[in-house]
């Protein structure tokens, strides 16, 4: 293999650790972790790194879970991280004191750029390609974080390639790529608010990202696929052609939105409606649901009760997650993603559970959709499996990968146990494009 393929394959020195077991990884202090904070829940997952074979897997070895309440003070919301944290702590029986934070809803942003690179040489060397995809990473506003760069194509005097065209003759080489930042302030507020719960942030990734990491498969990115995260009160979307993934972002709607609509329309306390959306939600009505009556408690006098058909739930509940759906494939359009020729999409995050999403998936996108769960991770509680425990995993095998870039300069692996030295950092976004295509 030349030297310079290597180089992609391997942007980051990893130190060499016992082979296998999660004992062996937690006595050595190789331990990592991700906090996922959500509109209605924090979720902290830890997990301890195996040497397998050369490969680096994450076996989890606590997660934890907190409610937050839509609209929890600053108080309340450091106590459901730190509510979180513990239970991790406690059921992985260590404590940890970096993770890496995931960032998504309206506060993270895609976006296209084209860099031109004149060569004077007349030959493409390692250089070259690694200049393309800094300038690249560049494109951010001050008010903005820069969180990830990955290369979509090479563009080699007007001849496409996905992979670097190293050592080839040419004039002018050409990077379409996709990076993707976030809003620096949003970021700055929950780091603090994570080191006051006494643990430090050592990286940002994009939660869709993360998402898109326990749910797709490999054929899925390479033939394309949209993967769609129904949070409760942001709905994230991550798009992937040809094995990389070309947009991502979200809008600001959610299933906490659904809960609202059936409180107003059946004048339901808030906590009942999501219950009864819980127990009895539908995309659309069954057969016999307008004989199903549902009983709705009434807001200001507990004791009463309005009746309604079920059938008239599933007329409150379709229209809003149609919306949502809708306002998704517009947003993904405008990040560039070419949404018209979609093949398949996955949906995941608590909203996706929602009876019928599937099929209204495949009736509005046109497309062949599946539920997607978090998959292959070792250790994993069989509650872990439920999607909305997508994002939280998936950013423990986006660090276990060791992808390079992310955050700017610093690498996300959140080490617990032991000095952060032990880890060789390197900056740059040279060879994030390799590793998408062979890790993610």
């Amino acid at each position: 293999m030349p030297e310079w393929t290597e180089s992609l394959r391997s942007p980051i020195n990893i130190p060499k650790f016992r082979q296998g077991t999660a004992r062996q990884a937690r006595r050595h202090g190789d331990l990592i972790a991700a906090v996922d904070i959500g509109g209605s829940k924090v979720a902290c997952a830890i997990a301890a790194l195996s040497d397998v074979g050369g490969a680096f897997e994450a076996d989890v070895v606590g997660i934890g879970r907190t409610g937050l309440a839509r609209e929890a003070s600053s108080a309340e919301r450091e106590a459901a991280l730190r509510g979180a944290i513990d239970a991790a702590e406690r059921m992985a029986g260590e404590t940890i004191s970096a993770v890496a934070l995931l960032v998504g809803g309206r506060f993270i942003a895609s976006r296209r750029v084209v860099v031109d690179m004149p060569l004077p040489r007349g030959v493409v060397t390692v250089e070259d390609v690694g200049d393309c995809q800094l300038e690249a990473g560049a494109f951010h506003r001050e008010d903005r974080r820069h969180l990830l760069m990955t290369p979509i194509r090479y563009v080699l005097d007007g001849e496409a390639d996905r992979e670097p065209p190293v050592g080839l003759a040419g004039e002018l080489l050409s990077l379409e790529a996709m990076t993707v930042d976030a809003r620096r302030t949003a970021v700055e507020n929950m780091s603090r608010a994570l080191e006051r719960c006494g643990v430090r942030v050592d990286g940002v990734l994009p939660r869709p990202m993360a998402a898109a990491a326990a749910t797709v498969i490999e054929d899925e990115r390479e033939l394309g696929a949209m993967v769609i995260d129904f949070g409760a009160r942001f709905t994230e979307f991550a798009v992937f052609e040809g094995g990389a993934m070309t947009a991502c972002g979200g809008v600001a709607l959610g299933a906490d939105h659904v809960t609202r609509d059936i409180a107003k329309l059946f004048g339901c306390p808030i906590a009942a409606s999501e219950r009864i959306k819980t127990l009895h939600g539908a995309m659309f009505a069954g057969p016999n649901d307008d004989a199903r009556i549902i009983d709705f408690p009434q807001i200001g006098d507990p004791s009463e009760t309005a009746r309604h058909a079920r059938s008239e739930l599933a007329g409150v509940i379709a229209p809003r997650i149609e919306e949502i759906i809708d306002l998704t494939i517009v947003a993904a359009s405008r990040a560039g993603a070419k949404t018209s020729s979609l093949r398949r999409v996955v949906a995941t995050g608590g909203g996706a559970l929602m009876l019928g999403m599937v099929e209204s998936l495949e009736r509005i996108v046109g497309a062949r959709a599946r539920l997607g769960r978090p998959t292959g991770f070792l250790g994993a509680p069989e509650a872990a499996s439920a999607p909305q425990f997508a994002a939280c995993l998936g950013g423990l095998k986006l660090i276990a990968s060791n992808a390079p870039g992310l955050a700017g300069a610093r690498q996300t692996r959140a080490i617990a146990t032991r000095p952060p030295q032990r880890l060789q950092r390197v900056g740059g976004a040279f060879g994030i494009g390799r590793w998408l295509r062979d890790n993610f």
